[in-house]
């Protein structure tokens, strides 16, 4: 379990269990709507909802847990369709108004009443959301729009060899690989994530496609090895904490190797201890820290606040969806870039460290 820093882990406990049995108290008819895996479900909700304030309330960030909520909303939205979508709201306020009241008793007057905020940024962001505009994903435009269409369909028809054939006859073609990372799978991956999101796809067609992109991604392998590198130009890159996802970091590496730069992965749920150990070890010009989920933001603030005080000589950039749920969060911190662009950031690598 991820550090909280207002929520120790048997706060944690007590103030889940009670919020749980709380929102029960108040709407008995949830125990007729939801069957014994959707109640364990909505319990799980309670502890990450719970770790996800306790992340905005550490870092005095307005927007991420009203933003978390929202997407948590339009997700319970999205999974009940035969559901009056203001019944779904009406569980999450009596939800919220719960977690307020029990906080109310189990935390210090200063905590509850940071906490409170919070909770009424959420209510009045899902009572009252912002106008939204016409999608504009992209997907279906663009150069290669023919291309990425049809991988995807193959992925969504579990035709992964074929998907990753159509992959290599491309490379081969000679289309280059930086477009095939950055017009292909990229944006397929993103609308993979789109489908389960909404419940066009199931978890499975999610898993087995994420799985076949980060095949089809080690087809660049052969034109990397061709590439110089240096340990001049290396590039140190993980997710921190718990995190799982990194299909995106990975295509930022290969990119960056594609570029010609030295490449050290560390993966995913990498502890800050062996992020430090690893920048002594292998003293790259650039770190680049990724997030996905927004309660990680703590612990990737706990990392370049460590790398400062260990007086590491090393570049700071960080990325990931979960910075777009924020206040502009990275402007407070002590970094040398931040973009959620992949080909941003190598720009910005190739201008400003030394060859």
């Amino acid at each position: 379990m991820d550090e909280l820093r207002y929520f120790p882990r048997e706060l944690l406990l007590q103030a889940a269990h009670q919020v749980y049995m709380r929102n029960l108290e108040l709407d008995p008819s949830l125990t007729d709507q939801y069957d014994q895996r959707q109640l364990a479900r909505m319990y799980e909700d309670v502890f990450a909802n719970l770790q996800q304030l306790d992340a905005a309330m550490d870092l005095d960030d307005a927007r991420m847990f009203p933003e978390h909520v929202a997407w948590v909303l339009e997700l319970m939205q999205n999974l009940m369709p035969k559901i009056p979508s203001d019944v779904p709201l009406r569980q999450m306020v009596l939800h919220l108004r719960s977690m307020d009241e029990v906080l109310r008793r189990l935390l210090p007057a200063e905590f509850a009443d940071r906490a409170t905020l919070h909770l009424q940024r959420a209510i009045s962001r899902i009572e009252t959301p912002p106008p939204s505009g016409p999608a504009t994903s992209g997907f279906a435009t663009g150069r290669h729009a023919e291309l990425r269409a049809r991988y995807l369909a193959l992925l969504l028809e579990y035709r992964n060899k074929e998907a990753l054939h159509l992959i290599q006859d491309t490379a081969a073609s000679g289309v280059p690989m930086e477009q095939i990372l950055l017009e292909v799978l990229r944006p397929a991956q993103i609308e993979l994530g789109r489908l389960w999101y909404t419940r066009k796809i199931g978890v499975d067609v999610e898993h087995i496609g994420t799985s076949t992109t980060q095949q089809a991604m080690a087809l660049c392998f052969p034109e990397i090895l061709r590439r110089p590198g240096g340990e001049e130009r290396r590039v140190l890159a993980c997710c921190v904490g718990n995190e799982l996802h990194e299909v995106g970091i990975r295509m930022i590496t290969d990119l960056f190797e594609l570029r010609g730069w030295d490449c050290l992965l560390l993966g995913s749920s990498v502890p800050t201890p062996a992020v430090l150990d690893a920048l002594r070890n292998t003293r790259p010009a650039l770190v680049v820290l990724s997030v996905t989920l927004p309660r990680h933001l703590p612990i990737c603030l706990d990392i370049v606040r460590a790398i400062h005080r260990e007086g590491l000589d090393v570049k700071i950039a960080v990325g990931g969806r979960a910075f777009a749920s924020t206040d502009g969060i990275w402007s407070k911190w002590d970094i040398d870039f931040y973009s959620d662009d992949a080909v941003d950031l190598i720009d910005w690598a190739e201008r400003s460290l030394p060859r």
